[in-house]
């Protein structure tokens, strides 16, 4: 039986609970023997640990708020949604707020 999202109960989910995975990708060649190495690094932080990062909140929300129907549908987004996003939103205003986004300039590729 596969894991589901269809299945999950997310009565009691706090902002606590939510977490971000992210994966990095590489693909080298070895210098000497000409090896191809593929690596990947999965990456699992506690939202509220990424967020504090500047202009994160800001540009993570707004990425889940373009997700068409059936990437929000893999990614259980409809059991999640209603803590996360106000969280993101509410991080977002703080980061504004402090003066942290004008003392950070934002960069193509900020993470």
């Amino acid at each position: 039986m596969r894991a589901a999202w269809a299945k999950a109960d997310a009565t009691n989910l706090t902002i606590e609970d939510i977490h971000f995975r992210s994966e990095r990708q590489t693909l080298r060649r070895l210098p000497r023997s000409g090896t191809l190495l593929f690596t990947i690094r999965t990456y699992f932080e506690p939202i509220t640990v990424i967020a504090k990062e500047a202009h994160l909140p800001g540009r993570l929300a707004e990425a889940i708020r373009t997700w068409d129907d059936v990437v929000s549908n893999y990614k259980g987004k409809k059991h999640w949604e209603h803590i996360l996003l106000p969280y993101l939103d509410s991080q977002h205003r703080l980061q504004e707020e402090s003066g942290l986004l004008e003392k950070q300039e934002e960069g193509e590729f900020p993470y």
